[in-house]
Order: C-alpha cells, then sequence, then structure tokens
C-alpha cells in the first residue's frame, strides 16, 4: 500500500447545492465550486485512502469505467488545486 494522502482541513465544509458540489473555506471566506470527481476524491480524503485507493474509488463511480491513465491524471490534478487551495493539512 502507497502512503494515504493527508486529510481534507477539518474546517472545510463540502454541501450538494443542486447539481453541484460546493467547498466553504472559512479561513479564505470563498466557496469553491466542484465537479464530480473533484467531489469524490475530496470525499476521500481522510488521511486512510492512498493515490491509488482514490484513483479505483472515482473510476468505479462511473457506469462506464473510464480509462485509468484519464481517471490517474484528473485525479493528479485535483489533488494538486486542493493542495495549492491550501485543502489538505
Amino acid at each position: 500500500m502507497m502512503k494515504p494522502i493527508n486529510r481534507v482541513r477539518d474546517d472545510l465544509v463540502m454541501r450538494q447545492l443542486d447539481q453541484e458540489w460546493v467547498v466553504f473555506d472559512p479561513r479564505a471566506g470563498r466557496i469553491v465550486v466542484l465537479n464530480l470527481t473533484a467531489a469524490l476524491v475530496f470525499s476521500h480524503l481522510d488521511g486512510k485512502h492512498d493515490r491509488e485507493m482514490i484513483v479505483d474509488a472515482v473510476r468505479e463511480s462511473f457506469a462506464d469505467l473510464p480509462d485509468r491513465a484519464d481517471v490517474e491524471r484528473d485525479v493528479d490534478h485535483v489533488l494538486a488545486g486542493f493542495e495549492k487551495e491550501g485543502f489538505l493539512e
């Protein structure tokens, strides 16, 4: 097993509003809109899942399994964005 990815900060709040997922960041005082892939990644950032587990979970969430390389690229992009936003502990 690979090293688990850091968890999201405890003060972040993710909610579904209609067809979108949003994260409220109280430190920055702003809301970030997530696509479905980003919301799935966010929901698995509990400090127990490694990158491969997250890729598998995201991939299995779609009826037609997307190409693994595409999902890996998307997950890496989302994780980099979360890091840049300061969402990870």
